[in-house]
């Protein structure tokens, strides 16, 4: 997860490249549940407040960048409410963009207001999937 200022800027940059929904069959498509199910352990997590298991869902460039738990629950408090607290998601199109993967989740906060998260995924060495960013775009129609 990203400041806004950055995630804004990442956002502009994805839609310029034109995001592409990734090849059906092999490769990333076959992947889409893995990727649904990280995202779902992370959102669940913070639900829980259960902050370890939030953070076992990050990559290690996000885990960089903040470096421990407290600090990383903090920034998700403060900047992505709607994922902290996240009444329910939806899993639209995993795209590829420039040679990442985003998957489109649409989340209704705490407000009832939806949102579109674009979570950047990053594949591990072992084939596991971690979340390395977030794009939490403005609020849409409340949810009825």
């Amino acid at each position: 997860m990203f400041a806004r200022p950055l995630s804004i800027a990442f956002c502009f940059f994805l839609m310029l490249a034109g995001p592409s929904p990734a090849a059906e069959g092999g490769g990333i498509a076959g992947e889409r549940e893995a990727v649904a199910a990280v995202i779902a352990r992370q959102l669940e997590a913070f639900r829980r407040d259960d902050g370890a298991a939030a953070y076992a869902q990050a990559a290690p460039i996000a885990r960089r960048r903040f470096p421990t738990v407290a600090i990383f629950m903090r920034m998700v408090r403060r900047g992505y409410a709607p994922l902290y607290r996240a009444r329910n998601m939806h899993f639209g199109r995993l795209l590829r963009a420039n040679g990442k993967i985003l998957q489109e989740v649409t989340l209704t906060g705490p407000k009832g207001q939806r949102h579109l998260a674009l979570y950047q995924m990053q594949r591990q060495p072992d084939g596991t999937w971690k979340i390395s960013g977030v794009v939490l775009l403005a609020p849409r129609e409340k949810e009825i």
